[in-house]
């Protein structure tokens, strides 16, 4: 991407936009090809948005390159074949991040039926959108702190006492809006 990028501009005698767009290559996600989604080989890819330097501290940056990669990932998976057949996991932690990006909500509402799964994990209900909860398939709350446990009931269906007498290691876990929240051990001490 940085060669193209450069070679463009010594054509057009022009730099400013490789001045402006450096940043963006930092996180290496932009190759040399402009491929899709390779989707034939598993792999984990992991795209860290918290540890480096340069563009990774500047949070305008950090939220432009997710919502780039998320809108990539929408595009493409319409290309999929239609089946239950998972195909890839999003894994979104530290929620708010992403909480204004619009392409979330499509992403979980018509995600299912192309093989698609989004986790999304976060500290505080706060950090989610109304349409986030209404599209989940799942949800797992660990205990709250009394402002958030406060939420839990418009949110999770569950009353506050539920959430705020969960032991380390247990969760509520909501399947559907339909079916009753169930108790899980995440981790036991044995």
């Amino acid at each position: 991407f940085k060669s193209m990028l450069f070679e463009k501009e010594k054509s057009l005698k022009q730099t400013e936009v490789s001045s402006r767009l450096i940043e963006f290559t930092d996180f290496g996600i932009f190759s040399e090809s402009l491929s899709d989604f390779d989707l034939s080989q598993p792999v984990t890819t992991i795209i860290d948005f918290s540890r480096g330097h340069g563009a990774h501290q500047n949070q305008s940056v950090r939220s432009s390159v997710a919502s780039f990669l998320l809108r990539k990932l929408y595009q493409e998976m319409f290309s999929w074949e239609k089946d239950s057949t998972l195909k890839l996991a999003v894994l979104l932690d530290e929620a708010h991040l992403f909480k204004s990006d619009k392409t979330i909500p499509s992403l979980l509402r018509e995600g299912r039926k192309f093989g698609l799964s989004v986790i999304q994990a976060s500290q505080s209900l706060e950090d989610f959108s109304g349409e986030s909860f209404q599209n989940q398939g799942l949800l797992m709350s660990f205990a709250l702190g009394p402002k958030e446990t406060q939420k839990s009931k418009a949110y999770l269906g569950v009353d506050k006492e539920k959430l705020s007498d969960l032991s380390p290691g247990e969760a509520l876990l909501v399947m559907s809006t339909s079916s009753p929240a169930e108790l899980v051990r995440v981790w036991s001490k044995d």
